[in-house]
Formats: structure tokens, C-alpha cells, sequence
């Protein structure tokens, strides 16, 4: 009897076999590798992202806190300068006005100075006319005495 039994058809071997894929220069593909890397080249990039982000917002932080003190800051070179301008025009006035006139004080000073220096020479002079003619001595002298 002839065999009943059914031939499977294999097809030949040259159909099913699978070509691989390569690269131009004809460097297979290694899919599970390349796919890998990619995968954890996203997850780094991911981590790096969020880092970047977080130093962003840092920064963006750090620069409102330093417009706030750049503000304060020149603020007070604002005031500063409208001192140094008020200080200016004080010593100018001083210069004009004032300066002339302590020039003059220490003149005044030294003339007043001869004038004392005679003037304590006379007074002791006249107490001296007073002990010599008047018989005049200041422990004797009483509260209400006018004399001197």
C-alpha cells in the first residue's frame, strides 16, 4: 500500500532563512546591545535633564536674590552720592565763608594772648600798688569788701 502518510512540505531552507540585518559598511546589527545602550543613554540623559532643571531653578533663585541686592545696592550708592553732594557744597560754603574767618580766630587768638599776657603784668602791678600803699592783703579781705 502506498503510504497515506502526507508529506510536510519544507520549504527550502534558503527561503526561510532570515536575513540579518547590517549597517552600511555590512556590520550586523546587534539589536539587544544597541537597544540596551539606548535605553540606558535615555535613562542618563533623563537623570541629567532633571538635574539641569533643578540647577535652573537654582539659578533663576540665585538671580532674584541678586536683583534684590543689586537694587539695594544701588539704592545706596544713590543715597551715598547725594551725601557726597550735600558734603561738597557745605565745604564749599565752609571754604568761602567759614575758612576766611577761622584764619582770622587764630590771629584773634594770638592778638588776645598778647593782650592777656599785659593785662595779667598790670593787674600785678596794681596789686603790688595796693600791698606797698594801701597796706591791702587778699586773707584779709572780707566778703563784702568791694575794694577789689
Amino acid at each position: 500500500m502506498a503510504s497515506l502518510r502526507k508529506e510536510v512540505y519544507k520549504p527550502e531552507t534558503d527561503f526561510v532563512k532570515k536575513k540579518k540585518a547590517t549597517f552600511a559598511d555590512g556590520e550586523p546589527f546587534k539589536f539587544g546591545q544597541t537597544a540596551g545602550g539606548v535605553q540606558g543613554n535615555l535613562e542618563n540623559l533623563k537623570i541629567v535633564k532633571e538635574q539641569i532643571n533643578k540647577d535652573v531653578k537654582i539659578s533663576e533663585t540665585g538671580k532674584q536674590e541678586f536683583a534684590k541686592e543689586l537694587s539695594r545696592l544701588q539704592e545706596r550708592r544713590k543715597h551715598l552720592t547725594d551725601r557726597v553732594a550735600k558734603c561738597r557744597m557745605w565745604s564749599d560754603v565752609y571754604e568761602k565763608d567759614i575758612g576766611p574767618m577761622e584764619n582770622g580766630y587764630e590771629h584773634l587768638c594770638a592778638d588776645i594772648h598778647v593782650l592777656y599776657g599785659a593785662a595779667k603784668e598790670k593787674h600785678a602791678k596794681g596789686l603790688q600798688l595796693l600791698y606797698k600803699h594801701f597796706d591791702y592783703h587778699p586773707i584779709y579781705k572780707h566778703w563784702d569788701d568791694t575794694f577789689t
